[in-house]
Formats: C-alpha cells, sequence, structure tokens
C-alpha cells in the first residue's frame, strides 16, 4: 500500500504508517502529537489572556491612583475590585505554563500598595 511518512528531528528518526493501518505506531503517534499541540496552544492562549488580565488591571489602578479617588463609596467599590482581581490573578499564576517570577512579584507589590492605600 501507499506510505505515509513523518521525519522528526533528529534526521535518523523516521516514523512510517501504512494507510488504512489505524493502529500502527506512526498513526498513534501523530494522533498524540495533535493532542499535545492543542493542549499546549490552549496553555499559551490561557497565559496571554492572564497577562492581558494583569496589564488591565495594573493600568486602572495607576489610573484610580491619579484620578480616581472621587468618593469613599467609589473609592472603596474600586479598591475592593482591584484587590479580588489581584488575589485571582496570583492564586491562578501557580497553574501558568511558563512561571514568570518577575511579573508574579510584581503583583505581590502591587497587591501590598493597595493595602498602604
Amino acid at each position: 500500500g501507499e506510505m505515509v511518512q513523518l521525519k522528526v528531528f533528529p534526521q535518523d528518526f523516521n516514523v512510517a504508517a501504512m494507510k488504512g493501518g489505524t493502529h500502527s505506531l506512526g498513526l498513534a503517534l501523530l494522533r498524540w502529537a495533535a493532542l499535545l499541540f492543542e493542549c499546549l496552544k490552549s496553555d499559551v492562549n490561557k497565559q496571554d489572556k492572564w497577562k492581558e488580565h494583569l496589564l488591565e488591571i495594573t493600568n486602572s489602578f495607576t489610573e484610580f491612583e491619579l484620578c480616581g479617588m472621587s468618593g469613599p463609596v467609589s473609592s472603596f467599590r474600586d479598591a475592593t475590585a482591584f484587590r479580588y482581581n489581584v488575589n485571582s490573578l496570583i492564586a491562578e499564576a501557580p497553574n501558568l505554563i511558563i512561571q514568570d517570577h518577575e511579573l508574579i512579584c510584581s503583583l505581590s507589590s502591587l497587591l501590598e500598595k493597595m493595602k498602604r492605600s
């Protein structure tokens, strides 16, 4: 029958599967590779969304500090929301695929800054 081949680095590694052979090692490897790739893509998307949320919270808090203190109710509500969002980002950080300790430390610093304000 026809051969379907996948060449994987290093060059001397070659996986071949017979067309129509659903239980071959090569097709199983292809299925797992596709699944693992989708999982990695999902993790990277989750990480990107986490970083976007971090930047939004940081920018919002900076704006709040500069001009948002218009009244005690508004300030308390906003401060409570900021604290909640920062705490949820910190709690989610250990589940990220790539640990960015600098960003996590900046979140902790931001939380401390909020407590002092």
